[in-house]
């Protein structure tokens, strides 16, 4: 059977569901319904049932319980959750993610249990009690629960309680009698409740970076010492010397040097925090990348560019690839991290071929399930054991927990910057008891990792590295205050690193416009724009073949400098530059070929390569299509048209920039 099957017998009516009242017949059929099947994350076949205590589908993270219901309130809670998952909130609507669906029914349980104590049996039976005992129940339920200490459970409950209307658990009148005695405290929390996540001041986030890279080193110049050790015990278990403590391998010649050991296994954490601090992505994120995440390529210039590769999650239906940007520092230390998880998985391979017949079918598990999936931060690095954490999940490790590895004091500065910031405060978990505490000279700073994304968009942004615009899909959330609070810190920090990002960009733009003078000089731009450029350069530099026209500029420089000084608007893009910035019509399009013909657009011979790889994939794809039966080529004409114009755009861009090769392409 399925989730189908149990939701077609519990829910009522056509295009606006009702979940049906409990009813025991109708439950006692359906109770052993097998609603999810399946390998979970760590390799584990199991079965999730309607009846179950405790549900967490497979593949999830985190799973729900529902001890301390009575039957009435379990049945509407599962077929409820059931419905969210498969339908969201009403027919033909996206279904709810997990982690949303279950951050909102654990909320709602909060209420439940606090009605069956009132001997109130399920939401149907609330709902059909008169306006003032609703009222009544609901204000009791505020004090039952420490609403007034616990904002952020009533924004939870505020919101839950829509899904009860949705699915007729909740009448409109109720819905408004509930809203009612959680609204104020919800609004009072947005206006002053809520805190912003704490950025890390500059100062501490220099020195943590330091003794990062101090730490990592150190690991570096005993690197060989251990993959030495490692290579050794994979030779003893290829000729039998080793030895199975309770199912498990270990190894016959002890652990060695433990300082060894101790060192190697900070390896995690350390790199960890470089991949937090240098790309913005979140914890969950870079906990769940692979060992050959990292992405290196060459440019023309011959210059390398690093990536990673990451599966992103939580603001997309399904996951999608996401490619970060990185930097040298964090290509060096991955490679080394990645070379140290290379020798365990061939030591986790020597053993599966070798001893799978001694060890325990949980620990083959482990290993097997350690070399599919090749998280790059669960490597055990023992020396007596080999092994993998759970995977995707954080180990309970001092190498992760930043605060009480590396003891940072705030200076005065540092205190300023969080002040300026409207940010000093210890902590903003809820149960924390230093919420809202401020900090003083001297503190050591309490590291999360949320703070490194919230201090690397703060520095795009106020460095003029990029706008919300360029991130959007990495810092996209449900609540648009939320997002705002990465603009706002950009635009505050603004006034403090003013000079610093006024004159980086002046010399990019510098720089910009003089690689486009120089190709407009020798006839290598393209665009529409670069047709005007170039003839409006020749023009201000004076046709040096008519003695009696007076040059604008008596030599490029000259002409650079000014142009600079006037370039406000110059916005470099991946195939070219526009001159007109914030005024561009056709801002972030995804094809090329709307801006070719834009008197703002130039390009030169720097963006020739881009143009090929187009011309090359268009020409590709065009003959894929030219090639597909009947059917499928009407199904793509849209589709081929827009590659078709792409391709054209191509070949003119090309043969402006590259007129002999552009001929050959016609």
């Amino acid at each position: 059977m399925s989730i189908s099957f149990v939701l077609s017998e519990c829910l009522s009516g056509i295009g606006e569901y009702n979940i049906k009242p409990y009813c025991e017949k109708r439950w006692l059929s359906l109770r052993d319904e097998i609603v999810w099947s399946g390998s979970d994350r760590i390799g584990y076949s199991r079965e999730v049932r309607l009846s179950d205590a405790t549900w967490k589908p497979i593949g999830e993270k985190i799973g729900i319980s529902f001890n301390e219901l009575g039957i009435e309130f379990e049945y509407e809670f599962k077929i409820l959750i059931l419905a969210l998952y498969t339908s969201g909130i009403g027919e033909g609507m996206p279904p709810l993610k997990w982690s949303t669906i279950i951050n909102g029914a654990r909320s709602l349980m909060t209420i439940a249990r606090f009605l069956c104590v009132k001997r109130i049996h399920s939401w149907i039976e609330l709902d059909k009690l008169n306006n003032l005992k609703t009222s009544h129940y609901c204000a009791e339920a505020i004090s039952y629960v420490g609403a007034n200490d616990k904002p952020s459970l009533c924004v939870s409950i505020n919101t839950a309680t829509k899904w009860l209307k949705c699915y007729g658990l909740l009448g409109k009148e109720s819905l408004n009698l509930i809203s009612d005695k959680f609204t104020p405290i919800v609004a009072a929390y947005q206006i002053n409740g809520r805190k912003k996540h704490p950025v890390i001041p500059c100062g501490v986030l220099k020195k943590l970076i330091s003794k990062v890279i101090y730490e990592l080193d150190l690991i570096n110049e005993i690197r060989d010492e251990w993959i030495r050790r490692q290579s050794d015990d994979i030779r003893r278990i290829e000729i039998g010397q080793y030895k199975i403590v309770n199912g498990r391998y270990r190894s016959i010649c002890g652990g060695g040097d433990a300082a060894v050991t101790a060192k190697i296994g900070r390896i995690r954490g350390l790199v960890n925090v470089l991949v937090l601090a240098f790309t913005g992505m979140r914890d969950g994120e870079a906990l769940a990348l692979a060992n050959d995440c990292l992405v290196t390529r060459e440019s023309d210039t011959g210059e390398l560019h690093y990536s990673l590769l990451s599966e992103l999650t939580k603001t997309t239906d399904g996951s999608q690839k996401v490619e970060w940007v990185c930097g040298e520092i964090v290509s060096k230390y991955l490679t080394l991290i990645s070379t140290l998880n290379e020798v365990v998985y061939e030591k986790a391979t020597a053993i599966i071929e070798y001893l799978s017949s001694e060890i325990s079918d949980e620990y083959l598990n482990e290993l097997q399930q350690g070399l599919r999936y090749k998280y790059i931060f669960t490597v055990n690095y023992s020396l007596t054991s080999c092994g993998f954490y759970r995977m995707n999940k954080r180990p309970n490790s001092a190498a992760f927990n930043i605060s009480d590895f590396f003891k940072i004091p705030l200076n005065t500065s540092d205190i300023e910057q969080l002040d300026r910031l409207g940010c000093n405060y210890k902590s903003v978990a809820p149960n924390n008891s230093d919420r809202h505490q401020p900090y003083k000279v001297g503190d050591y700073f309490n590291f999360t990792p949320h703070q490194f994304r919230h201090t690397f968009a703060w520095f795009i942004i106020a460095n003029r590295l990029g706008e919300l615009d360029d991130i959007r899909y990495q810092y996209k959330h449900l609540w648009q205050n939320m997002t705002l609070v990465y603009a706002q810190r950009g635009f505050e920090s603004i006034g403090e690193l003013l000079n610093i990002a006024d004159e980086f960009s002046e010399h990019i733009t510098s720089l910009t416009v003089n690689e486009i003078v120089e190709a407009s000089l020798d006839g290598n731009i393209a665009g529409h724009g670069g047709a005007r450029f170039s003839s409006r350069i020749k023009e201000m530099l004076g046709n040096q073949v008519e003695e009696n026209v007076q040059p604008h500029f008596k030599d490029i420089n000259q002409l650079v400098e000014f142009i600079s000084k006037n370039s406000n608007d110059l916005r470099g893009v991946g195939h070219g530059y526009c001159t007109k910035a914030k005024d561009c019509k056709v801002k972030n399009v995804a094809d090329p070929s709307h801006c070719v013909y834009c008197d703002g657009y130039i390009a030169t011979p720097r963006h020739l390569t881009y143009w090929k790889s187009i011309q090359l994939n268009c020409e590709d794809k065009i003959k894929k299509i030219e090639s597909a039966p009947d059917g499928v080529r009407e199904k793509l004409h849209s589709f081929s048209m827009v590659l078709k114009s792409n391709l054209e755009a191509a070949r003119v861009i090309i043969e402006q920039l590259d007129p002999l090769r552009g001929v050959d392409q016609a």
